[in-house]
Formats: structure tokens, sequence, C-alpha cells
């Protein structure tokens, strides 16, 4: 992934602020994606799940009238504040991010989850879990699956 070559040498600036650095990267790889190719649409925090309360971190073509063109995506960023409990906030997102959680009206959406880690445990666990890596280097990786 192209942001996160670009992005590298920032990252373990961030890993130590308590709250963690996730809404950064929502923000900083949707003004990437933008930046690459204007008619590109991607909004944060949308409501796309039959509980109100709870958002998707990213949707791409959300604009479309075509649902099935959409693409959700949860996000998962490791950070020291939750490195314990990293694999267990993918899991979650893994489960909220399920056809049944969706409404029913966003349900033809294509949908998955990315997650950026910096420890080898979580890389070895999200590559068991069916995850792609897409960007890797010494310091952290970026790893995607398709729900």
């Amino acid at each position: 992934m192209g942001w996160c070559s670009i992005k590298n040498n920032q990252f373990k600036q961030y890993w130590p602020l308590k709250g963690g650095w996730e809404q950064w990267v929502q923000a900083e790889v949707a003004a990437y994606i933008i930046s690459l190719d204007t008619r590109f649409d991607i909004q944060r925090e949308q409501h796309i799940y039959r509980q109100y309360n709870k958002k998707a971190d990213w949707v791409c073509n959300g604009l479309n009238p075509d649902v099935s063109t959409w693409i959700a995506i949860e996000l998962k960023c490791q950070s020291h504040g939750n490195a314990d409990n990293f694999i267990n906030e993918v899991k979650k997102d893994i489960a909220k991010i399920q056809p049944l959680n969706i409404d029913p009206a966003f349900r033809t959406a294509q949908t998955g989850v990315m997650a950026i880690y910096f420890e080898e445990k979580s890389q070895a666990w999200l590559k068991d879990d069916g995850f792609i890596e897409v960007f890797v280097n010494k310091e952290l990786g970026c790893a995607i699956k398709k729900i």
C-alpha cells in the first residue's frame, strides 16, 4: 500500500499516543486515496449497521446509488495502549462487519477489515486468519481481509 510506504517513518511517533492513532489513519488514508483520483469517494464513520450507534470506519463509493459498488472497511491500528488486546479488537471488528450486522439496505456492499500492527504475534495471527499483507517493513505491517 503506497500510503504505508510514504508515511512509515512517522508511525513510531503515533503508537505511544494515549487513545491510539486510528482516527489519524482514517483521515490520512482517505486523503491519500482521493489525491490519487479525485473521482474516488471515501467517507469516514458511516452508519451502515443495524445498530445505529455503530459506524463503519470507511465507506468507499458511498455516494453511488448502487450499494453493491460500496466497500465498507473496519480499521484497527495497534498501539502501545492496545497491544495486549489488539487481536481481540480485530476479532471484534471482523464480527461487527458480518452481513447479519449490516442494515439490510447496505448488505450488498463489499466488506473488509484492515489492520496495522507492529508485533510479530499480531502478524502471525493475522496471517493465520487469512489476512493478506499489503505492506511490511522492519517496524510494522498492514494487512487486509475481505469479509
